[in-house]
C-alpha cells in the first residue's frame, strides 16, 4: 500500500524538525504536529463550516480547539480507536510536561521517561518489529519521536479513507410545501 502524500508530509516535518531540536522543543512540536493531523482528522470529517468564526475546530472558544476535546471527538466520532485515544493523551501530557515545568525536563527525566515507556508498551509494534530497533541512536528519546511517527501515520492513512458527514436536508417546518404540490391544470 503506497504512503499518502499527507502522510510523507507529517512525517519528513517530524524528523526534519526534531532532529536538531531541545528535548523540550521535540515534545511540544511533535504533539503541535498530532494536534493539526488530528485536526484535519476531524475536519474532514465534518461538515464544511460557511463561518470560520463559527467552525467547533477554530475560532473563538470553539468547542473543539484543544488538543485534549479533538482527541476525545475523534474517538467519539469513531475515527480513532480507544488504545490510540489512550496514547494520544499521553503524548499531550508529556507535551504538558514539557511546557509548563520552568525548570529544564530531559526525555531521560523520571517521569516523563515512564510516560515515554508507556507509550511503548502500549503498542505491540516495538515487540512485532524488531528492525525497529536498527532505526535510530536508540534511547528515550528515540524512543518518543518514534512513538510519535507511526502514531502520526494511523492518523494521517485514515484521512483518505474518511467518509464526510453530509448536511441534513430541512425538517418538516422548514420545506415549502408549494415546490412539491401538482400543478392545476
Amino acid at each position: 500500500m503506497p504512503i499518502s502524500a499527507k502522510t510523507n508530509e507529517f512525517y519528513d516535518r517530524l524528523h526534519r524538525e526534531l532532529d536538531r531540536e531541545t528535548d523540550r522543543s521535540v515534545a511540544i512540536i511533535a504533539a503541535a504536529l498530532v494536534d493539526s493531523a488530528l485536526q484535519d482528522l476531524v475536519q474532514g470529517f465534518l461538515i464544511p463550516s460557511k463561518k470560520q468564526d463559527r467552525c467547533i475546530l477554530s475560532g473563538y472558544d470553539s468547542p473543539l480547539g484543544t488538543f485534549s476535546a479533538k482527541i476525545d471527538a475523534a474517538l467519539q466520532f469513531g475515527l480513532i480507536s480507544a488504545d490510540l485515544h489512550r496514547d494520544l493523551h499521553l503524548l499531550r501530557k508529556i507535551r504538558n510536561d514539557f511546557a509548563h515545568d520552568p525548570f529544564e525536563l530531559t526525555f531521560e527525566s523520571a517521569a516523563v521517561s515512564s510516560r515515554v515507556r508507556e507509550l511503548m508498551t502500549n503498542s505491540r509494534f516495538d515487540s512485532q518489529s524488531k528492525e525497529r530497533i536498527d532505526t535510530g541512536p536508540g534511547g528515550t528519546r528515540h524512543d518518543f519521536i518514534f512513538s510519535v511517527g507511526w502514531r502520526l501515520f494511523s492518523l494521517t492513512e485514515e484521512m483518505d479513507e474518511i467518509e464526510r458527514l453530509k448536511p441534513r436536508i430541512p425538517e418538516f417546518g422548514y420545506i415549502d410545501l408549494k415546490q412539491y404540490a401538482k400543478p392545476k391544470t
